[in-house]
């Protein structure tokens, strides 16, 4: 699973992979100490969806390819 902090243009950003697919999201802060804290709460949620203990709705929203 790959999951790092990515700085872009002065803001923090979550690059990750989910199901094969790349995603880059704004964690929204420009302190490097906010964006760790913040991109540990997206790590869990893979963490999880990785060993099955939660799931993705199958409602849930997709982004356009």
């Amino acid at each position: 699973m790959r999951c790092h902090l990515r700085e872009i243009k002065g803001n923090w950003h979550a690059s990750f992979d989910f199901a094969g697919t790349p995603y880059t999201a704004s964690l929204k802060t420009k302190i490097k100490g906010e964006a760790e804290a913040r991109i540990g709460l997206i790590r869990n949620t893979l963490y999880q969806l990785e060993i099955g203990a939660i799931e993705v709705p199958p409602d849930a929203a997709r982004p356009p390819k």
